[in-house]
C-alpha cells in the first residue's frame, strides 16, 4: 500500500476517535473537569493537528511522531495571568496526550516576547528561533500566541510547526499551519450555575432578583439582570394594558387623568388627546343639560351660540327649537303656556285643546298606557303628534327606510307601554319619539 493511502488512513482513525472524544476542561484559576463535550477551540486545535498528522511530507524522514512540544508566548500589549496561562498548557498537553501517543513536552507558562504582536520583523524571528531551539527535538511544536482580550475569553493564534530530515540530515521545520481560536478563561462556578439555571428555569422575578443579590460575584448575574430587565418591562406592559381598559371602561375625564397620574406607560399622548376629547364631550353634555332644564328657546339658541363646537348637542339644540316653535304654531298657545310648569323639569309640557283626540279608539283602549293617554290631553295632543309625524316621514322614504322606521315604530310602541299609566314616563317616551322623527323628516 502506497505511503501516502497509510497515512490517510491515519488520519481517518484519528477522525474516528475525535468523534468519541470524552470533554476536556473550562479555564480559570485552575482547570475544571467539563461534563459533556470538548469546547470550541479544543476541537479545532485537535482537528487541525490530527491533520498535520496526515501529511507525511511534513514528516519526511520521520517513521512516527514520537515528541511533541507545546508552549505559549505572550506581550506587553496582552498579558494573561500566570494561573490561567498554566491551565492552557495543562489542558492542552492532556488532550493531545489522549489522542496522539506521543510523548507530551511543555513550557510551565507563557514566555514572554517583546514582538510577538508584530506580524513579521527579524527581531521577532531571532526570538522564536531561540525559544524553539529547546524543543528541536520535538515533531511537532504547537505554539500558543494570544492577540486579543473578548470579554471572558481570549482570541489566541495556534501556530503547528512540524519537523523532518532536510537533505542534510539535519532535523527542518517543514510545515506551519496556524488558525484562530478563542479559549475562555473564567471559571464556571458550578454553585453560580446551578442557582443560575433555577432561576431562570423558573422564571420568577423574586428568584431572579435573589441570585443577583446572593450571587453578586458570578459571571451569570449580568445575564439575570437582562432577563429581570425583560421580565419587569413584560409586567409593566401588562399593567399598562390592565390600567387602560379600566379608564377606557368607566369612559370619564376623571378614570383617565387617574390613569395618566397613576401610570408611566408608553401611549401617553394619546391616552391625553382621549381624556381631553371626554372632557369636552362632557362640557358639551352638562351645557346642554342645563338647556334642557330651562327648556326655552333662548336657551337653547343661546347654548347654540357659546357651544358651536359641541356639534351633536347643537343639533339636538336646534330640533328642541324648531320642535317649542311648531308646538307654537299647531296649537297657537302663547309662550308662557309652552313652557314647561316645573323648572327642574326636562319634558315639554303642553296645555293641549280638549277636543284633540289621539291616534287611536279611546273605545278600544286595551293597555295601561292607552288608558292613560285618553285620560290625559297633554298625552293626547303628544300620541296625536307623533301620528301625524310617523306619516309625515313614511311618506318622504324609500321602501326600504320605510320598513326601518316601522321596526323602530313596533321597538318604540313597546317600550312605551313599559311606562304603564305613569303620566311623567309617557311624556318623556313621546318627546323622545318626536324628536327623532323629526330626524327621519316628519
Amino acid at each position: 500500500m502506497a505511503k501516502g493511502a497509510i497515512a490517510w488512513l491515519r488520519f481517518l482513525h484519528w477522525i474516528c476517535l475525535l468523534a468519541a472524544l470524552l470533554p476536556s476542561t473550562l479555564y480559570a484559576g485552575r482547570p475544571v473537569l467539563a461534563q459533556q463535550a470538548l469546547l470550541p477551540w479544543q476541537s479545532t486545535t485537535l482537528i487541525n493537528l490530527l491533520g498535520l498528522n496526515a501529511r507525511s511530507q511534513c514528516f519526511s524522514g520521520s517513521k512516527s511522531i514520537d515528541r511533541i512540544h507545546i508552549l505559549g508566548i505572550t506581550s506587553a500589549e496582552l498579558q494573561l495571568e500566570k494561573p490561567i496561562q498554566i491551565a492552557i498548557l495543562n489542558d492542552l498537553s492532556k488532550l493531545v496526550n489522549s489522542q496522539m501517543g506521543a510523548t507530551i513536552t511543555k513550557a510551565d507558562s507563557f514566555q514572554f516576547i517583546a514582538t510577538s504582536d508584530v506580524s513579521f520583523s527579524e527581531q521577532k524571528v531571532d526570538e522564536l528561533q531561540a525559544l524553539t531551539q529547546s524543543a528541536s527535538d520535538a515533531d511537532i511544536t504547537i505554539l500558543l500566541r494570544p492577540y486579543r482580550q473578548s470579554g471572558g475569553s481570549v482570541d489566541t493564534e495556534i501556530i503547528l510547526w512540524a519537523r523532518g530530515s532536510g537533505e542534510d540530515g539535519k532535523r527542518t521545520i517543514n510545515c506551519t499551519p496556524s488558525f484562530s481560536v478563542s479559549i475562555p478563561t473564567e471559571t464556571a462556578d458550578p454553585r453560580c450555575t446551578q442557582a443560575y439555571e433555577a432561576a431562570i428555569g423558573a422564571g420568577t422575578r423574586e428568584l431572579i432578583q435573589g441570585f443577583v443579590a446572593f450571587f453578586p460575584d458570578c459571571s451569570q448575574v449580568e445575564k439575570a439582570k437582562q432577563r429581570l430587565a425583560e421580565l419587569l418591562a413584560a409586567e409593566k406592559s401588562v399593567a399598562c394594558e390592565r390600567n387602560l381598559a379600566i379608564a377606557q371602561a368607566q369612559n370619564t375625564s376623571a378614570a383617565l387623568t387617574e390613569y395618566l397620574d397613576g401610570n408611566d406607560c408608553p401611549g401617553q399622548n394619546s391616552v391625553v388627546a382621549l381624556r381631553d376629547r371626554l372632557l369636552n364631550n362632557e362640557r358639551c353634555d352638562r351645557n346642554f343639560a342645563d338647556a334642557k332644564k330651562a327648556a326655552t328657546v333662548d336657551s337653547f339658541e343661546r347654548f347654540i351660540m357659546q357651544n358651536r363646537d359641541c356639534s351633536l348637542q347643537v343639533e339636538n339644540a336646534q330640533i328642541q327649537v324648531e320642535l317649542i316653535n311648531t308646538r307654537k304654531t299647531q296649537f297657537n298657545v302663547p309662550p308662557s303656556q309652552v313652557q314647561p310648569v316645573a323648572e327642574q323639569s326636562t319634558i315639554p309640557q303642553l296645555q293641549a285643546p280638549r277636543n284633540v283626540s289621539p291616534s287611536f279608539d279611546c273605545d278600544r283602549a286595551g293597555t295601561a298606557s292607552e288608558f292613560a293617554i285618553c285620560q290625559d290631553a297633554n298625552l293626547a295632543s303628544l300620541d296625536h303628534e307623533a301620528s301625524q309625524r310617523y306619516s309625515q316621514a313614511r311618506g318622504r322614504l324609500s321602501r326600504s327606510s320605510r320598513q326601518q322606521l316601522l321596526s323602530e315604530q313596533r321597538n318604540w310602541l313597546s317600550n312605551r307601554d313599559r311606562c304603564g299609566a305613569d303620566v311623567r314616563c309617557l311624556q318623556q317616551s313621546y318627546s323622545d319619539r318626536i324628536l327623532e322623527l323629526i330626524r327621519w323628516g316628519g
